[in-house]
């Protein structure tokens, strides 16, 4: 052995540390040793480049179903929430028309002198 502990080595970045880079779950490290590697000379800078254009033409032509199972924590907590707030937004719109047609119907039954004088529903 050289006598260096292989700990203490850098991380090689590779097109797995780029991918969790472009999909945003790289650690502070990992995007820190990116930087320096693009820093480093022009050949690096192609291979990003070259890496971001594969990681963009699978995003674009990947299945909706392979990636909404391989979705982040976030990202499915953020579609839960919003199928939650359309439910909602549902039930209120049905409330909304339930009331609308009940006080419609009221009108129609009920003449307006008898609400007026406090006697629905009087035959005289």
């Amino acid at each position: 052995m050289d006598g260096k502990n292989i700990y203490d080595r850098k991380k090689e970045v590779d097109f797995d540390m780029l991918f969790r880079s472009f999909n945003n779950v790289a650690t502070e490290e990992e995007e820190t040793l990116i930087c320096e590697w693009l820093a480093g000379n022009e050949e690096n800078k192609r291979t990003y480049g070259k890496a971001r254009d594969l990681h963009e033409a699978f995003v674009m032509e990947a299945p909706l179903e392979l990636l909404e199972k391989n979705a982040s924590g976030a990202a499915g907590k953020r579609r839960k929430s919003l199928r939650i707030a359309l439910q909602c937004i549902g039930y209120a719109a049905a409330l909304a028309i339930f009331c609308v047609a009940g006080y419609a119907i009221v009108i129609q039954v009920i003449p307006q002198n008898d609400i007026i004088n406090g006697l629905p529903f009087t035959n005289e």
